[in-house]
């Protein structure tokens, strides 16, 4: 049997769908375009980005090194006012002036230049004369001070600031604030003196300035000040060999120089050219109060070096997507021509092929092959069509085709195309592959594949049939669509899971935001109590510099007149005016100890501690031994020590407690024909606690709020000697160590004085002490062991 074949119905449309090799390049071509122009779009975005967070770093520390510049250079300024209008003892000025430089008065400014150095870093502190000489040097020689800011400052009466100089060719970093003092007058001449507080800017200033906030190679920080058409810069250049050299010079660079920008008041970042050449970000800004402008740069390279391993990788990837799409559209091209070829082959074998060809592709065929003749009826039955609808291949030859294979209600569409092919007609269900459902021999329905194909069998019409069995399909389908289904409520359930975890990324932004709001007005508050305290400093300073000249200078012209006058008058004096006298000495030297306990209290606070464990019972016995050696012979004191427990504490400082307390209670117990004092102490919770109890006069202890402040006395002088200022003093150290101090007392009935400090095995705090917390009213057991009487 002859059968030919036009065409293959199945392979022509698949072959239409493949693109052509035009068509190939085009989408090639889109496809480059995209991923090359959203590489561009991603580059561009992450280079904005890098250099918008390098700006803001460098802005933020530009403002930070401006400000902190800013307070150094008036708090030394205020120094130096603060010894213009500061009462200074003139006297000692003008007697170290006459005596040239010697004597008593030489002394006393060596100490007092001493301790203004230790006390505020100056390199060295220097006093000229009018004539511009320097007189008096304490510390290091510094470079020469330029004679018209002397003359300026002497001219003025104010103070005046020799800023680095351009001529200095010693290579020093010096600033000099000059202070004029007028002395006084001398003839019809008014004697003047300029101190001059001398820093030393690589120790005191350019380490400020090196401090980086950030990680950084290159990050640079400049001082520069513009000196007519030059630009001079305050500070070390990197490259410059180490030592000293002279400032570096430079006229005035082109506009396109970052230092040219920031002198001319650029505004925001600045890009351009550094002093090397090489190519920096920078911020810049004046330092307020100054001639000065700080500048931080930072190398452009360091910046972009993100952006150009971002670009490294964007390349590799944008290169590895365009040949993965040129090789997958060049293979799909080849496999289409291999296709249309095959498609070609395959027709001219088929119009070449017999009936016996036919027989064993239906033979061979793993589905379902029919034959049908032109009015719809079987001709031909393979043995797969056997085994799946049960009829044997002579059972089913003549049977109608729709009715016998076909279930409703494809049986009545499938004769209607059968019945259109034949008067010459078209079909959507000829030539296609459609879906339907057959019936085998026992009457089950099961879902099929069906492709009814016209074919020509020498001069008539004929039909090749293929019914596939597509049951496991369709139930794989399902199973499909059930995944897809379960994908899609995953999808919805991560969706909701994104848009909950970027509402809490949100709220974690608004409150790191409000972290940072409270942060920085903490840093505010304690910048401004920092102010405060350091101006309570100053004051504090000057008091007791007022304290040490103003009132030691009378005391001794006392003292030394009532000497004088003893000596040349007291013979004839009677009792009562020799009395008197002795009351002006005693009260001139009381006087002098007020004064030593005033400047011990206020200096205390400044004093650093040096801790260390401390033998606290051979502390007190030693001080006890003290107390004890002088006391008239007629007085006994039973003063007993029971071992006390180590402490951790400033031995110095700490013995001065212990001499307050005992000093104390061998004063108050006076009047006792049998004086008695026990000194205790205890361990309790990594706290050592200290008492001092005697049998003295005692207190009211409706008072005791007063106990410890400065000049606070609960018995007149005329009973008791004393400065009321050794509890103040005593309390003050004891917190300073972390620890606390109180008193029990009865009006007559002697007092007990309690201590407490760190005890030996405790952690070390903020002054070297351990921290202790000491509750309010504990119980305080007796202590047991050996006692030594005194």
């Amino acid at each position: 049997m002859e059968v030919r074949h036009s065409r293959l119905p199945r392979l022509a449309p698949l072959v239409r769908l493949l693109p052509s090799r035009s068509g190939a390049a085009a989408l090639a071509m889109v496809i480059s375009a995209a991923v090359i122009v959203g590489t561009g779009v991603y580059l561009n975005s992450s280079r904005n980005a890098l250099r918008l967070a390098a700006t803001e770093d460098l802005t933020a520390a530009m403002d930070m090194k401006r400000g902190d510049v800013a307070r150094w250079y008036h708090e030394r300024a205020a120094d130096a006012q603060t010894l213009v209008e500061s009462r200074l003892d003139r006297d000692e000025i003008v007697a170290y002036l006459a005596s040239g430089g010697s004597g008593e008065s030489a002394e006393t400014l060596e100490n007092w230049g001493t301790s203004l150095r230790r006390a505020y870093g100056y390199s060295s502190v220097v006093m000229f004369d009018s004539q511009g000489q320097a007189r008096f040097v304490s510390g290091t020689p510094p470079a020469p001070v330029r004679p018209e800011a002397l003359a300026r400052a002497t001219r003025d009466r104010a103070v005046v600031v020799d800023d680095f100089s351009a001529d200095d060719d010693s290579g020093r970093r010096q600033l000099a604030f000059l202070a004029p003092i007028t002395l006084g007058r001398t003839g019809d001449s008014t004697v003047d003196v300029v101190i001059a507080l001398v820093v030393d800017a690589r120790r005191e200033l350019y380490p400020m300035l090196e401090r980086w906030p950030f990680r950084s190679r290159t990050a640079e920080t400049l001082l520069i000040r513009q000196d007519g058409s030059d630009v001079v810069y305050l500070t070390d250049l990197r490259g410059q060999p180490a030592g000293p050299r002279p400032l570096h010079r430079l006229p005035m660079p082109e506009t396109g120089q970052v230092v040219a920008q920031a002198l001319r008041g650029a505004d925001g970042p600045i890009e351009g050219a550094d002093y090397t050449g090489t190519r920096v970000l920078a911020a810049a800004g004046p330092v307020a109060g100054t001639p000065w402008l700080l500048m931080v740069q930072q190398h452009r390279s360091e910046v972009y070096e993100p952006f150009w391993r971002e670009v490294r990788l964007a390349f590799a990837f944008s290169t590895l997507v365009l040949l993965t799409t040129i090789f997958a559209l060049a293979t799909s091209t080849r496999q289409q021509t291999l296709r249309t070829l095959q498609a070609q082959l395959a027709v001219e074998r088929e119009r070449q092929d017999s009936d016996e060809r036919l027989r064993s592709a239906m033979s061979a065929s793993l589905d379902p092959f029919l034959v049908l003749d032109n009015d719809g009826g079987i001709v031909e039955w393979n043995e797969r069509a056997e085994g799946v609808f049960g009829w044997t291949r002579a059972e089913a030859l003549g049977r109608p085709f729709a009715t016998f294979v076909l279930a409703a209600p494809f049986d009545a569409a499938y004769a209607d195309a059968l019945a259109a092919a034949r008067s010459g007609g078209s079909n959507v269900r000829l030539g296609a592959r459609t879906t339907g459902s057959a019936k085998r021999r026992d009457g089950s329905v099961f879902p099929a594949e069906l492709t009814v194909i016209p074919v020509h069998l020498h001069d008539r019409l004929a039909f090749s049939a293929v019914v596939r069995d597509i049951t496991e399909q369709v139930g794989a389908a399902l199973e499909v669509a059930s995944a897809h289904a379960e994908s899609r409520r995953l999808l919805r359930e991560a969706d909701d899971a994104r848009r909950a975890l970027l509402n809490i990324i949100d709220d974690q932004r608004h409150t790191e935001a409000a972290l940072r709001e409270s942060e920085n007005q903490l840093e505010s508050r304690v910048l401004q109590r920092t102010m405060q305290l350091e101006a309570a400093n100053r004051e504090l300073e000057a008091f007791s510099y007022s304290v040490s000249h103003d009132l030691r200078a009378p005391l001794r012209a006392i003292d030394g007149y009532a000497r004088i006058l003893d000596e040349d008058c007291g013979p004839a004096l009677d009792g009562e005016g020799r009395r008197r006298l002795a009351v002006i000495q005693r009260e001139a030297r009381r006087m002098g100890l007020l004064i030593d306990d005033l400047l011990r209290f206020s200096r205390l606070g400044r004093q650093p501690l040096e801790t260390s464990v401390i033998d606290m019972t051979e502390l007190a016995q030693e001080v006890a031994g003290e107390l004890t050696r002088d006391l008239p012979d007629d007085r006994r004191v039973d003063l007993r020590i029971e071992p006390l427990p180590q402490a951790l504490g400033d031995p110095g400082v700490i013995r001065q407690v212990w001499v307050n307390l005992l000093g104390n209670a061998v004063k108050f117990t006076g009047t006792r024909a049998a004086a008695s004092i026990v000194v205790s102490g205890r361990l309790e919770n990594g706290v050592a606690e200290f008492s001092v109890a005697d049998n003295g006069v005692g207190f009211d202890m409706k008072y005791a709020d007063k106990l410890f402040g400065v000049f606070q006395r609960l018995h007149a002088a005329s009973e008791f000697e004393g400065t009321g200022v050794g509890l103040a003093l005593s309390q003050r150290i004891v917190a300073r160590h972390g620890g606390r101090m109180w008193a029990e007392a009865a009006d007559g009935k002697g007092a007990t004085f309690f201590f407490a400090l760190p005890a030996a095995t405790g952690t070390a705090g903020p002054d070297g002490a351990a921290a202790l917390e000491i509750a309010e009213g504990r119980s305080r057991g007796a202590s047991t062991g050996h006692s030594s009487t005194v």
